[in-house]
């Protein structure tokens, strides 16, 4: 994704008054992404925003065929593919040092939430690797920074803590290939 993607997912996201950021969404959408078999678009959405019924906006299906239909379809292909193409949606570089470790932050708490949407029943035990990351996730969601003089050290941390999501994503996305399956052969009996 590039920036301008970002921005544009940004404004549909505030279009359809959306109360959450585009790294926390994404990573909503990564989280559930990686527990749940036959996670749509449409069920990101209703997590994402606000009920009409209760004065929510009702969902623009230009906005929602468009920018954030392709999100969701550019990030289940890279989980999905054997490039290892997946990346965090996260804003540029170009952004204060304070404004992207925010953002990963709100990544993390997204994913996590995406991931409990899903959870795991009492039979449906988490590899170790899982666990460890998601415990690392949660660390990383509560992230703040607010006095960085975004000095190279600091760069150089949360360029690893980017990678680190990166890989790690993709690990507990393979790594429950097996309970997706199940959950799926589950669903259609």
């Amino acid at each position: 994704m590039n920036q301008h993607d970002f921005s544009e997912i940004e404004q549909a996201l505030s279009v359809l008054d959306a109360a959450v950021s585009v790294p926390e969404a994404h990573g909503c959408l990564c989280g559930a992404l990686c527990m749940m078999p036959g996670f749509s678009a449409q069920h990101w959405l209703r997590e994402l925003l606000p009920d009409p019924a209760e004065g929510g906006a009702v969902p623009d299906s230009l906005v929602i065929e468009g920018v954030l239909a392709q999100l969701y379809t550019t990030t289940l292909e890279a989980l999905r593919g054997e490039e290892m193409s997946f990346a965090p949606l996260l804003p540029d570089d170009e952004l204060p040092l304070t404004q992207r470790i925010a953002a990963l932050a709100q990544w993390s708490q997204g994913f996590l939430y995406g991931f409990g949407i899903g959870a795991p029943t009492v039979s449906e035990a988490l590899p170790d690797d899982v666990n460890e990351i998601l415990r690392d996730f949660s660390q990383i969601a509560r992230a703040t920074d607010t006095e960085s003089a975004g000095g190279d050290e600091e760069e150089q941390a949360y360029t690893e803590l980017v990678e680190y999501l990166r890989a790690a994503v993709q690990l507990v996305h393979d790594d429950l290939a097996e309970l997706r399956t199940n959950r799926k052969t589950a669903l259609s009996h």
